[in-house]
């Protein structure tokens, strides 16, 4: 009997604080791993880790978690143990190279989902401290171009690299970043929430939210001047902080309607979001980001500095692209914010429109026949393993 196709994903993050830090990659690696588990047509898959972990070769809701050993040839043994019929990278890092290069004839699917062009390193690059030129957490120099080498590379292996956008439009991007031509592939989300129900009502009181690590990239400080200037609205800000480097920022005299409610998951974190008005996303960069996805699955609109493919404008209020602290951009934050609290019927619309959008284009259904789709491209077959 065929055991059917075999998923390896390769990741820096699991969404797993015990292991390592929490954020977008690892969501999008468990809610993969979550959804070839409910698919006969897929096998157990297993995960590689880019990085090391905060513990050895630990195991996660029956997910084999294979972390980089010093020794080439121990990396080898795990490799060949697991013997992936694929292999799912979320987005690409340096780092994947290990393991992708340690299965010379696997097929390898980067899931483009947070490019960096040049344009957001340099707005990356100039973010600060408020009042001090203290650059709060170092750009790491990623060398995205890596990727072009190595498939240049790989040409005479005949080997299968495909490029899979999470969203249509970030295959523009892909040029400028990666160095390699345009895919035209796409693999959405899978569900974001259990789209079966909401998980609560909105509040009867005015609240907004945060959700993100609280890192100097994600810029928590806005979202506390923000509480500071309506102090008879709820505040609640969710996540913790990872970066523990030198200007690693902590929440410092906090006002009395904000609470910092920690790292939150499950059914607990979707019913704040549900009960919200409004999800305010404060970071510098970060394309499309889960915790958008997510709010506009609770229904709750968003207020965002990015332009993610229009989402903010469609289903909030986009601010637009700024630098540095953000410090400067506080009136304009505050006078979206204002009105869209004392507009329920905007956000009423804006919530459900941006609810049907998520619950059509990310879904596990049409994320499954994606990625089968790329699967046989590649030369792997439904049930069986791979003959590419």
């Amino acid at each position: 009997m065929d055991r059917g196709i075999k998923v390896g994903i390769v990741a820096n993050e699991f969404f797993d604080a015990d292991i390592n830090r929490v954020g977008g990659f690892g969501w999008a690696g468990r809610r993969a791993i979550d959804s070839f588990k409910s698919d006969i047509r897929f096998a157990d898959p297993v995960y590689f880790s880019g990085e090391s972990l905060k513990v050895s070769n630990p195991s996660v809701d029956g997910t084999r978690i294979i972390a980089p050993a010093k020794s080439r040839l121990s990396n080898l043994r795990a490799a060949w143990r697991e013997s992936p019929d694929i292999l799912l990278c979320i987005d690409f890092r340096p780092s994947y190279l290990r393991w992708i290069k340690l299965l010379p004839r696997t097929p390898v699917v980067i899931w483009v989902r947070d490019p960096q062009t040049p344009e957001a390193v340099a707005r990356l690059k100039s973010l600060r401290l408020p009042d001090t030129d203290m650059l709060l957490e170092p750009l790491k120099p990623w060398d995205f171009h890596a990727l072009k080498r190595f498939v240049g590379k790989t040409r005479i292996l005949r080997r299968h690299v495909v490029l899979a956008n999470k969203m249509e439009y970030m295959n523009d991007m892909i040029p400028a970043v990666y160095g390699l031509p345009k895919s035209g592939v796409i693999l959405p989300n899978p569900d974001i929430i259990d789209y079966n129900k909401l998980p609560a009502p909105k509040s009867e009181k005015p609240r907004v939210i945060s959700l993100g690590r609280l890192d100097p990239l994600k810029r928590p400080w806005l979202f506390l001047e923000l509480a500071r200037r309506f102090p008879s609205v709820e505040f609640l800000m969710l996540g913790k902080g990872f970066y523990k480097g030198s200007g690693a920022w902590t929440p410092d005299d906090v006002p009395p309607n904000l609470r910092l409610m920690g790292n939150l998951q499950g059914p607990e974190k979707l019913e704040l979001l549900s009960s919200a008005w409004v999800l305010v996303n404060t970071a510098i960069h970060e394309e499309s980001a889960v915790s958008m996805l997510e709010a506009l699955a609770c229904e709750t609109p968003i207020i965002n500095f990015i332009e993610s493919d229009g989402l903010s404008d469609r289903f909030g209020i986009c601010l637009g692209y700024d630098t540095g602290s953000g410090l400067t951009s506080i009136p304009r934050l505050s006078n979206a914010l204002d009105g869209l609290l004392n507009d329920g019927a905007r956000r009423e619309e804006l919530g459900k429109s941006g609810r049907q959008w998520v619950m059509r284009e990310h879904n596990t259904k049409n994320f499954l026949s994606s990625f089968e789709s790329i699967c046989r491209t590649c030369g792997v077959h439904v049930g069986s393993k791979s003959v590419g």
